[in-house]
Order: C-alpha cells, then sequence, then structure tokens
C-alpha cells in the first residue's frame, strides 16, 4: 500500500497496473512483462533484494502506461527506453526506507539520472521532466 501511494504520488495519478505477479527466477536477468502484467526477481544475484527489485520492476509499468505515448507522439519512442531505466534514481529517494539497497542504474544512464534527479529535488514532477527531456530529444523537423 505505501509502494502505491508512492507512485500515485510521484506520477501524479490515481492509475494502478492492478495486480501485478513476481515470479522468482535462476536467471541473473529480470524482465517484466507490461502488458501481461508480470515480471522476474532473481534469487542468484539479488538474494535479499524483492522489495527493490520489484519497486523497480513497477515503476516501469508506470512508465509504460502514463509516459511512453508521449515519446511515441513525439517521434521518439526509442529514447523511452533509456528515459524509464534512469527514473529509477527517484527510487532513493522516494522510497529509501523500504529499499533493501540503492537502486544503482546502468553506467550508460548515469548522466541522465543525475540530470533527472536534480530537476525532481528542485520541485519538478515527473510529467515536468518527462516533456522537458522529449524537448532536448526531439529531431528537428
Amino acid at each position: 500500500a505505501e509502494a502505491a501511494q508512492g507512485f500515485a504520488r510521484m506520477f501524479a495519478t490515481e492509475w494502478s497496473p492492478g495486480q501485478v505477479t513476481a515470479y522468482l527466477t535462476l536467471s541473473q536477468r529480470c524482465p517484466y512483462n507490461f502488458r501481461m502484467r508480470f515480471y522476474f526477481v532473481t534469487v542468484v544475484r539479488f538474494l535479499g533484494e524483492p522489495i527493490s527489485t520489484s519497486l523497480h520492476e513497477v515503476m516501469h509499468f508506470y512508465c509504460h502506461q502514463l509516459l511512453e505515448p508521449r515519446f511515441a507522439d513525439a517521434g521518439i519512442p526509442e529514447k523511452h527506453q533509456d528515459f524509464k531505466e534512469a527514473l529509477t534514481v527517484l527510487l532513493n529517494l522516494e522510497f529509501a526506507d523500504i529499499m533493501e539497497g540503492e537502486d544503482k542504474g546502468y553506467p550508460q544512464h548515469q548522466e541522465l539520472r543525475s540530470w533527472i534527479k536534480e530537476r525532481y529535488l528542485a520541485g519538478e514532477s515527473i510529467n515536468d521532466i518527462s516533456e522537458a527531456y522529449i524537448r532536448k530529444q526531439r529531431k528537428p523537423i
């Protein structure tokens, strides 16, 4: 319930992904399926971090539902992938009290993560941050 309220606040929405299923896997990769509402949690690499993994994956669901259409409408759907991965930096701010470890993200997204974090801490909403990023990325006509 705390996580649902946190995501609703962060994304300024009443949308909810509904029932989401987490499957345990021995694989080190943790894929997810937004449409079918499931994701995997590895029991190998991140043993003891199911909450952090779950928050990370559910945040992707919010991004697909609420932000991905904006990227498509702007003609840059391929930029959504980097943005949704970098946006997970906000988990460290909003859910620090329940996460087992810091969400460090991928090396290629560190600059974008810093940019997002700075803007969020300055009071910008995720919607505003995503729109600013889209404006920066939009291809000239």
